[in-house]
């Protein structure tokens, strides 16, 4: 191999050969500071991650405040009986689960995903022990909708980015 490598640099196109290799360098490291180049192996990442660190940052940031704007609501639904602490507990533990779905990166908008997605989340607040006036399947009809709400919101966000 070094033997080639002497071969090629001292013959008479060794000029050409360099400057072939330093155009090569300079498109790899131009390519890769815009985001349009990306190649990562084992040991080595060439390019750029910030356009998906800007995704799941928008995600997770429209996850917070939606999720955080429901107390209101929930607040209302509750006025003779309200425990404002559960309920904070109630949906940071909902964001907890909903940044896993953002960290993961497969959120779609498809039925059953929502459907599964809206269970899951539907029976994580049954366990957390929540009153009797927030199992009816009015309040049920809601949460799914909110959920609904929240995963497409978090789908626009991803094709906004693409």
């Amino acid at each position: 191999m070094w033997e080639s490598l002497a071969k090629i640099f001292t013959s008479s196109h060794s000029l050409e050969v360099l400057l072939f290799l330093v155009i090569i360098i300079f498109m790899i490291m131009f390519f890769s500071g815009k985001g349009w180049f990306r190649f990562k192996g084992q040991k080595l990442q060439i390019g750029s991650d910030e356009r998906e660190r800007n995704i799941i940052r928008q995600q997770v940031e429209t996850a917070h405040i939606f999720l955080m704007s429901l107390e209101p609501k929930i607040e209302e639904l509750g006025k003779e009986d309200y425990d404002s602490y559960l309920t904070k507990y109630c949906l940071e533990r909902a964001f907890d689960e909903v940044v896993n779905w953002i960290t993961f990166n497969h959120i779609s908008n498809e039925e059953h995903y929502v459907s599964n997605k809206q269970l899951k989340l539907t029976s994580l607040m049954y366990s957390l022990g929540i009153k009797e006036q927030y199992r009816t399947p009015e309040f049920k009809d809601r949460m799914d909708r909110w959920i609904k709400e929240l995963i497409q919101s978090l789908v626009e966000i991803r094709r906004a980015y693409s």
